[in-house]
């Protein structure tokens, strides 16, 4: 790993006589990004623009892709900061980690929201038939939403003071949640990337967990 390190160092050395360079090295690795503080104090009412499923209802499928987008980016960073501790942009991004939550959140309620209203289902109904049927996809759609609405309604100060250590508990169900939306992706679409990439990410969590540490 020193060498490792050693070779990194000496390529960023010369990465960074070139303008250019510089500029997307400080970035990376030192994190030399203006208004920061401001963006982590505002971010969070990116969630407004999930209002905006009220004027194009059928925007609930984007919402679900921005969501998901987001939630990939975060749940993967959690593990990665850990490995690669010298890319300082992977530990400012987790600093923005609760205001990205949020966005994810709002995004994917109004996706759920719009998706029972559209397709006019009974929810109570649906729990009654599907919540034991693992065979069909509504089941996995089903579980990832139930998952996802404890981490949702407790990500906020006041629930972590309540809480207390059973705060971090409830917040891990999100993890649930990443792996029956694949599952459930997957038994719709039949991409096998989806599982695959639960794979990925398990085997990064692993990695992490084990501390081992490239490029500090």
């Amino acid at each position: 790993m020193t060498k490792l390190n050693k070779t990194f160092d000496n390529l960023i050395n010369i990465l960074e006589k070139n303008r250019y360079w510089k500029i997307l090295i400080d970035i990376i690795i030192n994190w030399k990004v203006p208004y920061f503080n401001f963006t982590k104090k505002y971010l969070v009412y990116i969630s407004i623009i999930s209002l905006i499923i009220f004027i194009s209802p059928k925007m609930y499928k984007d919402f679900w892709e921005w969501g998901m987008n987001l939630l990939l980016t975060i749940l993967f960073i959690s593990p990665l900061y850990k490995i690669f501790p010298k890319f300082k942009i992977l530990t400012k991004i987790l600093i923005l980690r609760r205001a990205i939550w949020i966005i994810i959140w709002f995004f994917i309620l109004a996706h759920i929201i719009w998706y029972i209203l559209i397709n006019n289902i009974n929810f109570f109904t649906l729990i009654e038939k599907e919540i034991l049927n693992y065979k069909n996809q509504l089941f996995w759609w089903l579980w990832w939403t139930i998952f996802m609405i404890l981490p949702f309604i407790t990500s906020n100060n006041l629930s972590q003071k309540i809480l207390k250590n059973k705060w971090k508990i409830i917040q891990q169900l999100t993890y649930l949640f990443f792996i029956f939306w694949s599952i459930h992706i997957f038994l719709i679409k039949g991409h096998i990337w989806k599982i695959l990439i639960i794979f990925v990410w398990l085997t990064l969590k692993f990695i992490a967990y084990k501390k081992v540490v490239i490029l500090k």
